[in-house]
């Protein structure tokens, strides 16, 4: 049985399905994109978080997308999925 890392929440501590999917998808993207630098893929914080979106704006000038266009919009959703504004 594989158990969570130390600080991401217990599936009984995320509000809804929808939500605990979306929240699966950000936490590994961010765990993949820390074991791909060869760093601790359990040690999700703001610095990898930070890292994480630092190379979505690389990726974003290397495929010609607008980044700010693409955080916008990623705003707009998640106030739409929660509810609320960030």
């Amino acid at each position: 049985m594989t158990t969570a890392p130390p600080n991401k929440p217990r599936q009984s501590e995320r509000p809804s399905r929808t939500y605990a999917s979306r929240f699966d998808t950000a936490y590994y993207a961010v765990a993949s994109s820390l074991w791909a630098r060869g760093e601790n893929s359990r040690a999700v914080d703001e610095d990898s978080v930070t890292d994480l979106l630092a190379d979505l704006r690389h990726l974003c000038r290397a495929l010609d997308l607008d980044y700010e266009n693409c955080d916008r919009l990623a705003e707009m959703h998640f106030e739409a999925e929660t509810g609320a504004a960030s």
